[in-house]
């Protein structure tokens, strides 16, 4: 009786796709959340996000504390408590900070009082 040969795939690393962003017309996805959207070339790109809210009351209030943070930077944080330096680098690598949304989208995220309904539950 004769075994069977089986070939392993080949496997490939493939380039990052480029991507279109306001700073440049192809850059790497990472860059590119630097860069800004590509819309934002435009005159008429807006610059909020007007957003509302339906929920309890401990919820709506949560989520309007948590969309105001996305205003702001926001760091990364490992999980691990790691004081090697190659450790905090990759998650780095793996999980950049968020610079915020104005840096991001070129737009502020607004939870808009108007568009709110807090319900209670009996």
């Amino acid at each position: 009786m004769s075994a069977l040969k089986i070939q392993a795939p080949e496997v490939r690393l493939l380039a990052e796709p480029k991507v279109l962003c306001k700073v440049s017309a192809e850059t790497d996805c990472k860059r590119a959340l630097l860069g800004g959207p590509y819309a934002a070339r435009r005159q008429s790109h807006p610059n909020r996000i007007s957003v509302g809210l339906i929920g309890t009351y401990n919820l709506v209030d949560k989520a309007t504390k948590w969309l105001a943070q996305v205003n702001e930077p926001i760091e990364s944080k490992s999980e691990k408590r790691s004081t090697e330096a190659l450790t905090q680098e990759r998650h780095k690598l793996l999980f950049p900070d968020f610079p915020g949304c104005p840096a991001v989208f070129e737009k502020m995220v607004v939870c808009e009082p108007q568009f709110e309904q807090k319900i209670a539950l009996v």
